[in-house]
């Protein structure tokens, strides 16, 4: 996959979350090149905007889930899962 179907791909699916702004920001297309040239694999970056969406819905102890806006959250959920992966090898 090139980077361009890579970063659309990535982009595509964060816009489509409920809980993500309409439209991805010049920070959010940045850091999905970074991702892309940091070699993180694209089902990594998919599974974790599935799960900051997943862990922002069903805390029930937490309020309402703001706008997913901060591309820094899935830098950490992406980090989280990459060592995940590494771990369990």
């Amino acid at each position: 996959m090139n980077e361009h179907d890579y970063v659309a791909a990535v982009l595509a699916v964060y816009v489509a979350l409920p809980d993500t702004a309409c439209r991805p920001r010049r920070a959010d297309r940045a850091l999905a090149h970074q991702l892309f040239a940091g070699r993180v694999a694209l089902s990594d970056v998919l599974d974790a905007l599935l799960l900051a969406h997943t862990r922002r819905h069903l805390n029930p102890v937490s309020p309402p889930a703001p706008v997913l806006r901060r591309s820094r959250e899935l830098t950490l959920l992406c980090s989280v899962r990459l060592d995940r992966a590494v771990n369990s090898e």
